[in-house]
């Protein structure tokens, strides 16, 4: 027989949150101002950069000549999508989106190119020296006109301009049709929404030539979904990508997926690689205007 008596645990006392303040964990570091978001991170000096965007809705892209804008002193890199290595999307079924367009632009906004330069004005110079030739295609506007019989397709690998179909029957439809007591149909149209968190869209890059190593500080609410995605798309091994997820400045719904700036990102830092480290950060004012800065520290 065991000498010790044996151990009683006392029950848990019972847990109330119904109409009881709830402290915010984080809510001290924001309001007394220690919190420190992407933007608030300190890269160095910094190389300024900015996006070339696509001024039509669906087009082939023909050429992206980059060759006068390389030629600009002051000017470190032009990237296109041919510098990334695969595409990536929302969901396993639609992985056909690249960080810079590649082979047509599907939407008035889509970025087509990236520069990143010594200061802003030898940037937009880079940007303005870029040509591109655009073939324009069909764009359509609306749910039926992109469904109606030889609509060009968006994409060549989904026929009829449909992502995916799904068809499921339970009982008999029409017929319920038939005993209901009133059948209402209506349209409902909304106007386009973005989302309207405070902190503007920030990612701040290093990548090390050296290690072939890139780390990455951004705005992300899913770290592990980016971290993923840059090495996808940036063809490396998921160990040589780090993720850093500083303070969020609110998303609601905005950055629970990767979004392109970020991949732009890591690219325009690994191109202007050759030194021991290199930072990128990338801005974004709207949800189709953005800046892109890259940081140099030695």
């Amino acid at each position: 027989m065991s000498k010790h008596a044996p151990l009683v645990q006392e029950p848990a006392p019972p847990t109330h949150s119904i109409g009881v303040r709830t402290p915010l964990v984080d809510g001290v570091e924001k309001v007394t101002g220690r919190a420190r978001y992407t933007a608030d991170l300190q890269p160095g000096p910094a190389l300024v950069g900015a996006i070339g965007r696509s001024t039509v809705a669906h087009a082939r892209i023909r050429c992206i000549d980059k060759s006068a804008a390389l030629a600009l002193p002051g000017v470190h890199a032009v990237i296109t999508g041919e510098d990334f290595h695969a595409a990536y999307g929302v969901i396993p079924i639609s992985q056909n989106e690249w960080p810079l367009a590649r082979g047509k632009v599907r939407y008035r906004g889509e970025p087509l190119f990236a520069v990143a330069a010594d200061d802003q004005a030898t940037a937009m110079a880079a940007l303005a020296a870029v040509r591109v030739e655009l073939e324009e295609l069909p764009a359509y506007f609306s749910a039926a006109a992109a469904r109606a019989e030889g609509a060009v397709a968006l994409h060549e690998d989904r026929p009829g301009n449909l992502e995916r179909r799904v068809e499921q029957e339970f009982g008999d439809v029409e017929a319920g049709f038939a005993a209901a007591d009133l059948v209402l149909a209506r349209r409902f149209e909304c106007a386009e929404i973005a989302h309207g968190q405070l902190e503007l869209n920030t990612t701040i890059a290093q990548w090390e030539p050296e290690a072939q190593r890139l780390t990455v500080h951004s705005v992300t609410q899913v770290p592990y979904y980016l971290h993923l995605t840059l090495a996808q798309t940036l063809g490396l091994d998921p160990s040589q990508v780090r993720v850093v997820k500083p303070f969020v400045g609110g998303g609601f719904g905005h950055r629970v997926e990767p979004l392109n700036f970020e991949m732009v990102t890591a690219a325009l830092a690994r191109a202007c690689g050759g030194r021991s480290s290199w930072n990128s950060r990338a801005r974004k004012s709207s949800s189709r205007t953005a800046d892109v800065r890259t940081a140099r520290s030695s």
